[in-house]
This record gives structure tokens, C-alpha cells and sequence, in this order.
């Protein structure tokens, strides 16, 4: 982008400012996009919402918040960064709530910053991790599946 009767190869502090506030508008846009749980937007204004209402799972989340100020110095900075870790530990569990548990359980005694599965060495891939989870959390031996 060069203005009109500026010589070939010069630019003017103009056109390389309009270039950097385009560049910036279209990354602000993409970040501006609201964080949703089944398709609905999620507010400052609506608070947290959980993936499970039990007070189980949600004495264990306030253990882990606890866990990650002490032993990381870190503290949820906003709704948005609490609720995306809420969202993985959701994924990470696939829906259930004894599973999500044990993870948070897992990243604590293994001292983690974040939550994760633990790998099995027999197991391949992410899928057999969960599956393994999964079918333990409701009393079943994997391995004979």
C-alpha cells in the first residue's frame, strides 16, 4: 500500500499504520469470539458453569484451584480461562464425573500444572487412554474388554 505520488519502493508512515491496524483488527476479531458450552455463549455475568453440579467434583475443583495457587503460583485470571479448563477436564473425562475425579486426582499427586491422563505404556494413543478410564470408572477391567 503506497500512497499515490510517492516514488517507487518509499512508503509513508500512513500506509504502513493502516497496514498494522488491518493486521491487528482481524486477530483482535478472532479472539473476540465467545467461549459457548453446547452452543451458548458464557458471560462474565453468568459466572462458571460446571460440567458437574455435585459437591464432590466441585470440593475436588477447589482443591485443584488451591493446588495450582500454591504449588504453581497461578490463579484463574478470568471466567474464560476457569471455564476452558472446566470444558478439557469435561473432554478429558468424556462426560463422567468419577473419571474427571481421578484426573484431577492424577495431576496432583504427579505434581502437574495441568490436568492431563496419565499414558499407559500398553495403551496407543489418547483413545485408549480414555477408553481405559471409562471402563474403569465403572468397574470394569480393561484389559479383558
Amino acid at each position: 500500500m503506497t500512497k499515490q505520488g510517492t516514488k517507487q519502493g518509499e512508503s509513508t508512515s500512513e500506509s504502513t499504520s493502516e497496514s498494522t491496524s488491518e493486521s491487528t483488527s482481524e486477530s483482535i476479531d478472532s479472539i473476540d469470539k465467545p467461549l459457548t458450552i453446547n452452543n451458548e455463549p458464557i458471560t462474565k455475568e453468568q459466572g462458571i458453569v460446571f460440567p458437574f453440579d455435585s459437591d464432590s467434583f466441585l470440593n475436588q475443583w477447589n482443591v485443584w484451584k488451591e493446588y495450582k495457587k500454591k504449588d504453581h503460583k497461578f490463579d484463574y485470571k478470568s471466567v474464560v480461562s476457569e471455564q476452558a479448563a472446566l470444558s478439557k477436564i469435561a473432554e478429558l473425562s468424556n462426560g463422567i464425573e468419577s473419571v474427571a475425579i481421578k484426573i484431577i486426582h492424577e495431576s496432583i499427586s504427579n505434581g502437574w500444572k495441568g490436568l492431563f491422563i496419565k499414558k499407559d505404556n500398553n495403551a496407543k494413543g489418547n483413545q485408549a487412554d480414555r477408553g481405559r478410564a471409562i471402563a474403569e470408572a465403572h468397574g470394569f477391567d480393561y484389559d479383558s474388554l
